[in-house]
């Protein structure tokens, strides 16, 4: 009797999408990504810390998540995996951050 008890329950908790172990909290879909300071500019030779905001369909900020960073020209400024962006030679550069699929841009001028 108690053996057909067990069954029957592991059987309705199957049924119902019961798991034993814990599953991993999702992670929320990010939809876009703001780059800022927003008159970012910096000097040769110098370096400005960027900072990446990643938001959900909500527009609710997503964190934990790694940010994924580029420059369209590092021949003009260059920035690496935590945002300093460093001023190679004067003119303006496009940097990008990305977070899963969303991508945010900004455009940093580098002054003589």
């Amino acid at each position: 009797m108690l053996r057909s008890l067990f069954f029957a329950f592991a059987l309705g908790a199957a049924a119902c999408g019961y798991r034993s172990s814990p599953s991993q909290p999702l992670t929320p879909e990010v939809k876009s990504v703001a780059v800022g300071p927003a008159n970012a500019a910096v000097a040769v030779g110098q370096t400005v810390q960027l900072i990446a905001t990643a938001y959900d369909a909500n527009g609710k900020v997503v964190t934990g998540l790694t940010v994924t960073w580029s420059s369209a020209e590092p021949g003009i400024a260059t920035v690496d995996k935590n945002g300093i962006t460093h001023g190679v030679t004067a003119g303006r550069a496009q940097i990008s951050a990305s977070v899963t699929s969303a991508t945010g841009t900004l455009t940093v001028q580098v002054s003589p």
